[in-house]
């Protein structure tokens, strides 16, 4: 499991697991945050509770944000009694050895999220966009959950699709290779956890939210920079919400936004093709 920070200085992080023997995406999701262990937690046991069980063990960088999944991999596996129970389910090693989700990473580098950074760079480009807490509030709420559906179309189209076999892995199709193991000579290695060990750790989780709208992350009085909302939205992606102001109402502007109508006119951005791995 990794993190994935390349839209980060625009507000959105990412955050995904793969699994070793079927290269099967476990989880990939996109956030406001992919340093807080306590969100990172919440990816591992959403997941543990849909595979009813855990994996025999697990490898990540030595970042702080891993911390939680560590303890509760541990806790989860302190009564079983294989080779790798224990201490010895969690290991640590550098991020460019992690080469599972290093090179998935590249995957959905060109699939989706290479768009998005060209996007929000042009917008960079054109003063629109100064990285400061308000301007990524306004691209969370306005992409995100936009970004957090791409990610997952990917990650399904990867795992149902044909990959070749190398001297490690045979071919197939990871949901297949990970549901399915006994059919290529492999064991299935997912634990059994106790639901009272999975509920106390629960409680130590930030649920990541079901929407970009979610009002602990939205800041009081975003909404009142409607104008800068419209902008964002304005470049094809959505249908701008209507503004009604009488005459006298001055139009507030900010840096470069007294151009945004030949911003609009001047974008050159497309809908993306489906994807196709």
């Amino acid at each position: 499991m990794d993190g994935y920070d390349k839209l980060k200085p625009y507000g959105i992080c990412i955050h995904g697991c793969v699994d070793g023997f079927s290269r099967c995406v476990l989880w990939m999701d996109a956030w406001t945050t992919n340093n807080d262990p306590k969100v990172v937690a919440g990816y591992y046991l959403d997941t543990v509770e849909r595979l009813h069980g855990c994996p025999e063990r697990i490898r990540s960088d030595a970042g702080g944000e891993n911390r939680h999944v560590e303890q509760m991999q541990l806790l989860l596996r302190h009564d079983h009694n294989d080779r790798f129970a224990g201490s010895k389910s969690f290991l640590y090693g550098s991020s460019v050895h992690n080469q599972r989700i290093e090179f998935w990473w590249g995957i959905l580098r060109k699939q989706c999220v290479q768009y998005w950074m060209d996007m929000f760079k042009h917008l960079k480009n054109e003063d629109l966009f100064c990285g400061d807490y308000l301007d990524k509030s306004l691209v969370q709420f306005c992409f995100l959950d936009v970004i957090q559906k791409e990610i997952k179309d990917v990650a399904q189209t990867w795992n149902f699709h044909q990959i070749r076999a190398n001297k490690n892995n045979p071919s197939g199709k990871p949901s297949v290779l990970f549901s399915l193991p006994q059919l290529y000579g492999a064991e299935d290695h997912l634990k059994h956890v106790c639901p009272a060990s999975l509920e106390l750790c629960r409680q130590e989780c930030t649920p990541r939210g079901t929407s970009s709208t979610c009002p602990q992350v939205w800041p009081t009085g975003l909404l009142d920079n409607l104008d800068r909302v419209l902008n964002l939205t304005n470049i094809g992606l959505f249908s701008p919400l209507p503004v009604v102001r009488s005459k006298s109402e001055p139009v507030q502007k900010r840096r470069n936004f007294d151009k945004s109508s030949e911003f609009s006119s001047r974008m050159y951005f497309v809908k993306k093709p489906d994807v196709a791995l």
